[in-house]
């Protein structure tokens, strides 16, 4: 793609950044309206994140697996190149760490077979993706927070109570765009890239309410529920709540 950094430029400096757009998957475990309580509670990071289940035998999601292959590739090999100049650099019981990791580097790629209930891979992989939506500045020391940017198949971003409401589980069709963040880990020893949400689209709602059609029912003679449609009330509850957010 003309006019991204390379590779070992966006590992030198988080200023060069490389973009790029899944093919649509399904969302597992997706945590992208809100932060994920288990990763605040256990890391105390503020982070949204989700699995995209994607099928390699799909002709875009293969284009898509190579070209995420190659900038792996590249990514280690500069994840190497910045290594050696950190080991030559370094003295003593730091300089044996680093030619220990040197030596034991291994390729991290962002994604892992799917396996079925026996431990077998299907032959699809899951990709992982994260995104910090709360923090403080280091140099200000300024507390900061952001939501994961949300689409409808329109290109219309969802907004307000609309998309608190949203009903993103896992199942969910997506396409994910993401920043990708090559790097090296000396104490992991492994070098590659990983993905960042930057926004997420949403293609198809799974586990959305449905109506009695929907689940097979017919209609009949028979009871007749007295109970008051309330989707009015809520349309003008919705629309204060907009009105007031304009102000």
């Amino acid at each position: 793609m003309s006019n991204e950094p390379t590779v070992a430029e966006a590992l030198e400096s988080p200023r060069n950044k490389i973009f790029r757009t899944t093919p649509v998957g399904v969302a597992v475990y997706p945590h992208l309206i809100s932060h994920d309580e288990y990763q605040l509670k256990n890391h105390g990071v503020y982070q949204c994140n989700t699995k995209l289940l994607l099928d390699p035998s799909a002709p875009l999601v293969k284009e898509f697996i190579d070209d995420i292959d190659k900038l792996a590739d590249e990514a280690f090999e500069a994840g190497k190149v910045q290594l050696n100049k950190d080991w030559e650099a370094a003295t003593g019981s730091n300089k044996a760490k680093l030619k220990a990791s040197k030596d034991g580097l291994k390729k991290y790629f962002p994604y892992e077979d799917e396996v079925d209930d026996n431990g077998e891979p299907t032959g699809k992989l899951l990709f992982k993706m994260k995104s910090t939506v709360r923090g403080t500045e280091k140099k200000s020391g300024k507390e900061w927070s952001r939501e994961i940017p949300i689409f409808d198949t329109s290109n219309e971003r969802i907004k307000g109570s609309e998309r608190q409401n949203l009903k993103l589980w896992g199942g969910s069709k997506i396409s994910v765009a993401a920043q990708v963040n090559p790097f090296v880990a000396p104490g992991l020893k492994i070098a590659g890239l990983s993905l960042r949400i930057s926004a997420v689209q949403v293609v198809e709602i799974s586990g959305a309410e449905r109506s009695a059609g929907q689940y097979g029912f017919g209609q009949h003679e028979g009871f007749i529920s007295e109970s008051e449609d309330d989707s009015n009330e809520e349309a003008v509850n919705a629309t204060n709540e907009e009105e007031e957010e304009e102000f």
